[in-house]
């Protein structure tokens, strides 16, 4: 099975041996600092804990659900996708950009750079 992470070029990451995500990838979702009045859920739905203001958490990008670090480290080792919406597309595709002759070239469409 293969994971979307991002544009046509270099758009799939194969999963680990055991089912999981890549850890490269795993590592490479963003964390921040948990603030009370976030959009979104206020606990982790993998071990069910209250997230705490400042709290360090991980989100991924794509469905923009948060989770502590070592939690969803754990579950996207074991699995290929989002333990809420089991979305398998983990970060948001970003457009690819070629310039051919001076001119730019995005997805497939003309314009000048």
């Amino acid at each position: 099975m293969d994971i979307s992470i991002g544009s046509d070029h270099h758009s799939t990451v194969e999963e680990n041996v055991d089912g999981g995500v890549d850890p490269s990838l795993i590592r490479a979702l963003p964390e921040f600092e948990f603030e009370l009045g976030e959009k979104g859920s206020v606990n982790c739905a993998i071990c069910l804990s209250e997230f705490e203001c400042k709290e360090v958490v991980k989100k991924i990008p794509f469905c923009g659900h948060v989770f502590h670090p070592k939690c969803i480290e754990m579950w996207l080792l074991d699995h290929p996708s989002c333990p809420l919406c089991r979305s398998a597309k983990l970060f948001i595709p970003q457009p690819v950009h070629h310039t051919f002759n001076g001119l730019a070239l995005l997805k497939g469409w003309l314009r000048l750079s």
